[in-house]
């Protein structure tokens, strides 16, 4: 038999990641003739979400990754959100021009 504990440890009620595993799982609701997907719900968001604050704050690209990285562990597939890796003292390790830099020196290639 288990103990009290080990019942608490695997009683999803008790476990909040196991709830939101569960909602996440859920079968998509028919509502009138509309379906509608919590996982779907939640990934869209989410996908919406991390684009528009790595576009506004790309410096902090590296915790929306680990974020992205949590959402994996619950089963989400989350879209590439396209935007240059790195922040603005040019860490990201790729090549050719910086997105950044180049929207930072707009002025100065027009003008040339």
């Amino acid at each position: 038999a288990r103990s009290p504990q080990q019942r608490k440890q695997n009683n999803p009620k008790e476990d909040r990641a196991a709830k939101a595993r569960q909602l996440l799982d859920m079968p998509a609701i028919q509502i009138c003739s509309n379906s509608v997907s919590v996982k779907t719900s939640v990934q869209e968001y989410l996908e919406n979400m991390f684009y528009v604050m790595s576009a506004i704050a790309i410096d902090d690209n590296s915790i929306y990754s680990e974020m992205k990285g949590t959402a994996l562990q619950f089963g989400l597939s989350l879209a590439d959100s396209c935007l240059p890796l790195g922040d603005r003292d040019g860490g990201g390790g790729g090549g050719g021009a910086d997105v950044v830099e180049l929207s930072d020196n707009l002025s100065a290639i027009v003008q040339n």
